[in-house]
């Protein structure tokens, strides 16, 4: 800024300085950025001292954050999304007893899975065969974890269970007896006569 330096201050200074309140909604000091085509806009209080700013850079994380609000909001997931937040927070901040509350019965659900998937092993003894039953296996064994990856956390959730806990648990036990029925079926079948 140039000024002739005999030049009085309230001569040559803009009186109409873009400001919000801290009382200010967040998300309309965003769009004043924006709209405005700023980089940066003071904060101040009601006495108008200057309490901070907010950068073109915070406003689009806001920004970022309400279309989030709103998207789950309209796709009808934001009370799922405060209840699974709530879940999380348990199994971050939660007790000892808390966080084993929620992951003992998923614990004993893998467990119990394990167990089946051996003794479904030991029903058949291995037939050495072609690749090709092993690589049937293995797609049609993917496909199904596939599947069940969606499905059982859609399902969790939908029973107000926490997806988070015990999704894993159950995918891994379900993938690890429906994956050896496969493959023991298609080496039954393809090489049953080697048997």
């Amino acid at each position: 800024m140039r000024a002739n330096s005999k030049d009085k201050i309230k001569d040559i200074m803009n009186d109409h300085v873009i400001k919000v309140l801290t009382s200010t909604d967040q998300q309309e000091v965003a769009k004043i950025l924006q709209e405005l085509d700023l980089l940066a806009v003071p904060v101040v209080d009601k006495e108008n001292h200057l309490m901070g700013l907010v950068s073109f850079d915070d406003a689009m994380d806001i920004l970022e954050e309400e279309l989030t609000e709103d998207i789950y909001d309209k796709a009808g997931l934001a009370s799922m999304n405060k209840k699974e937040f709530s879940r999380s927070a348990k199994l971050i901040d939660g007790s000892f007893f808390q966080i084993w509350s929620v992951r003992l019965p998923f614990l004993v659900i893998t467990l119990i899975g394990g167990v089946t998937t051996g003794l479904i092993a030991n029903i058949w003894q291995p037939v050495e065969g072609l690749g090709i039953d092993v690589g049937q296996s293995l797609g049609l064994t993917m496909t199904i974890a596939t599947t069940f990856g969606f499905l059982i956390p859609f399902m969790l959730q939908k029973f107000n269970i926490d997806q988070a806990a015990g999704a894993d648990p159950i995918i891994t036990t379900i993938k690890d007896i429906s994956g050896l029925i496969i493959y023991f079926f298609l080496v039954s079948h393809f090489l049953g006569h080697l048997m």
